[in-house]
């Protein structure tokens, strides 16, 4: 072998690690989405399309609702995208996990 590689093969973390090392990531990317709607409604990349997240009713979304939404997202995702794609039916204008959390998405008016 060159430069020494043998036995890269042995610095792979066991499956319990890799499992719990992916449970973190996605806890930390949850509770990334979950201060931004709390705070403004908005994450990042949402205050860059004027994309806010509310209540129906136009309230913030509560505790429950970011968390709800959150998870629901995954499942949105891990579904081939399907939860995403719905919003493209003309009749409709929310995505799955928009719906089961009684949340919507609104586009917000061009400053100036």
């Amino acid at each position: 072998m060159l430069y020494g590689a043998e036995g890269i093969e042995n610095i792979q973390p066991n499956a319990i690690a890799q499992w719990l090392s992916f449970l973190g990531w996605l806890i930390c990317l949850m509770g990334y989405y979950f201060i931004c709607w709390r705070k403004q409604g908005q994450t990042l990349g949402m205050k860059a399309w004027r994309l806010k997240l509310q209540n129906v009713d136009g309230t913030p979304a509560s505790p429950e609702q970011c968390i709800k939404r959150s998870i629901f997202a995954c499942f949105s995702l891990g579904l081939l995208g399907a939860g995403y794609l719905i919003c493209l039916i003309p009749s409709r204008k929310t995505c799955l996990h928009d719906d089961l959390s009684d949340t919507q998405v609104v586009v917000l008016e061009k400053q100036k």
